[in-house]
């Protein structure tokens, strides 16, 4: 990489991921620090990139026996709580579903009987 101080966000880019893993030396590192300094959105993506590589696994590792283990742990049902139906309310809904299956144009039955 160049040791001018005008280094694109494209060119660091591809190197983030190196500077946050400590794979990255040299002029190629200079470079890096030198753009990080002055690029404030390439600042941010370097600490996203370091957040992300601290919170996974390591790399290159499966995720998936951690998430079996974390699935087996919790708990196997997860109760919906809906409010209680009572008989005036399921009779409407009874109502209400019969005549959408007997009425052919039901949006005009509606209309006639007042209720649209």
């Amino acid at each position: 990489m160049s040791t001018n101080s005008d280094i694109t966000c494209g060119a660091v880019a591809p190197l983030l991921a190196a500077r946050v893993h400590a794979r990255l030396a040299g002029e190629d590192a200079a470079c890096v620090e030198r753009h990080l300094g002055e690029c404030a959105p390439c600042r941010a993506t370097s600490r996203a990139l370091a957040v992300a590589w601290r919170a996974g696994a390591e790399p290159g590792a499966d995720l998936w026996p951690r998430l079996r283990a974390r699935m087996a742990r919790a708990d196997e049902r997860v109760r919906l709580r809906l409010p209680p139906v009572t008989w005036p309310v399921a009779a409407a809904a009874a109502a209400a579903a019969a005549i959408l299956m007997i009425v052919p144009e039901p949006a005009r039955f509606l209309a006639a009987c007042g209720v649209l």
